[in-house]
């Protein structure tokens, strides 16, 4: 199954990613100072137009890093890449700017279904409703449309899993500037292959972290491990009440360490199931060719004869 296939293959995709995540930042933090100053530039003439397109460039400088991931999944179970860096950057602000667009849109629509489907919600309800969708200490709003805004809430991010898991075949063609079997990359060729799998790749990807950190605290907590970390808590409150500046210590290394690596291992998760996806098209690309009748080709000789037989005799 090509969702548990995928876990170890993050691994050897998380190592590689590793290597090249510092090079990969100081690219987006020069992406990032273009976009701010051209941002400032558009908002010059229209700050609706500045919202879209930083939204737009987001989306561009998240999928970077996925189409590097996934790029160096390929190479890493031997398929061919092609192309250069310029084509993967040139591929994901097309990419990027077109998801970012849809999920505008789906955003849009549960924001617009809430509203409908409320018609008690005013312009005075709306943001404490929304307040409360994310936090439900946030004090504001009826019970009822609290409740359509957590479905709106959840619907919203089933949607967004359904069109990552669609997006990402195609990605990883243009990751590699080729398709199974071609020798480039035609836009959103993939679309939708392997969709159930990778969709249930996607919800495991949202799931994990809260299946996980509470499995961690109940670990710390079972194993009377929780020492170290009340220790920290104490000294970190002091500095706080006594303005004391920041003392670096190793167990806050520890733990920001461990954030990031459990973080770039989802991220590789998710590359992984692109890039199985991306081999068993190239399978099935090959069955496609090898069940083809191969065409009979007539000896160079006979061809030769056939021809002169076919010539009208010569004259003279």
């Amino acid at each position: 199954m090509l969702v548990l296939r995928a876990f170890p293959l993050s691994f050897a995709i998380l190592w590689r990613f590793t290597l090249v995540l510092p090079i990969l930042l100081i690219f987006l933090a020069v992406y990032v100072t273009f976009s701010v100053f051209w941002g400032f530039f558009v908002g010059i003439f229209s700050i609706y137009l500045t919202i879209v397109m930083i939204l737009a460039m987001t989306f561009v400088m998240a999928l970077i890093p996925t189409m590097t991931g996934i790029r160096l999944g390929l190479q890493a179970r031997g398929e061919t890449v092609r192309g250069h860096f310029g084509k993967v950057f040139g591929a994901a602000m097309g990419y990027g700017a077109f998801e970012a667009l849809l999920r505008l849109i789906m955003t849009f629509g549960a924001a617009a279904a809430v509203v409908v489907l409320t018609p008690s919600l005013t312009t005075d309800s709306f943001w404490p409703v929304l307040m409360q969708t994310f936090s439900p200490s946030v004090e504001g709003g009826t019970t009822t449309e609290l409740r359509m805004g957590t479905v709106a809430f959840l619907i919203t991010l089933v949607l967004f899993a359904m069109l990552r898991a669609a997006f990402l075949p195609a990605y990883a063609g243009a990751a590699g500037c080729n398709d199974p079997g071609a020798s480039f990359h035609t836009p959103f060729a993939g679309f939708g292959n392997s969709f159930a799998s990778l969709f249930i790749l996607q919800i495991l990807v949202y799931l994990i972290p809260i299946i996980l950190i509470p499995a961690a605290v109940y670990a710390v907590i079972t194993f009377e491990l929780t020492g170290p970390f009340m220790a920290r808590a104490m000294e970190l409150q002091a500095m706080a009440l006594s303005d004391a500046p920041y003392e670096f210590a190793l167990i806050d290394g520890m733990i920001i360490a461990g954030i990031i690596v459990f973080a770039l291992w989802l991220f590789s998760l998710q590359c992984a199931g692109a890039v199985l996806t991306f081999i068993k098209r190239g399978e099935e690309q090959a069955e496609s060719d090898a069940d083809r009748p191969e065409m009979q080709r007539m000896p160079a000789e006979e061809l030769r004869e056939m021809v002169r037989s076919r010539m009208p005799a010569r004259k003279y």
